[in-house]
């Protein structure tokens, strides 16, 4: 079976919020809201995180950037904004979806998600990252 194809069938499992495979065999997952469960598992993954596939709830430009400095192969995204598909092609990695949206909303649903914010307004990934840990630092 496909790795992208096994992340995603864990996925909608319904335990995990992230999930990672590569070779057949999932490598990681976690639970939790937002940005911070693909984090997580991408930290405790380090080097590791290379030419996995990963499945996740919610893929935003924000987690794009990290899935792209991570050197991940594939991503599935449950929900996938335009923004974040477009930064993993660039990226060269293979992206599908079962939901498009234009962008992450916020939780109350009346603008863009505080994290697809900054992605979009800073100039640079790295830039954007940076913030990205700052904003989610609080939050931990």
């Amino acid at each position: 079976m496909d790795d992208l194809k096994l992340a995603q069938d864990e996925l909608h499992k319904g335990r995990d919020d992230v999930v990672v495979v590569r070779g057949g065999e999932v490598k990681g997952r976690a639970q939790g809201n937002g940005l911070l469960p693909l984090l997580k598992v991408l930290d405790r993954l380090g080097d590791d995180a290379r030419d996995v596939s990963v499945a996740d709830r919610v893929v935003g430009k924000a987690a794009a950037l990290f899935l792209v400095e991570a050197g991940v192969s594939a991503v599935y995204g449950q929900i996938m904004s335009q923004l974040g598909f477009r930064f993993l092609q660039t990226g060269g990695v293979r992206a599908e979806a079962g939901q498009w949206v234009p962008f992450i909303m916020n939780r109350r649903e009346d603008g863009l998600c505080p994290l697809e914010r900054i992605s979009v307004e800073t100039k640079t990934p790295e830039a954007a990252r940076e913030k990205i840990r700052e904003f989610l630092s609080g939050r931990t």
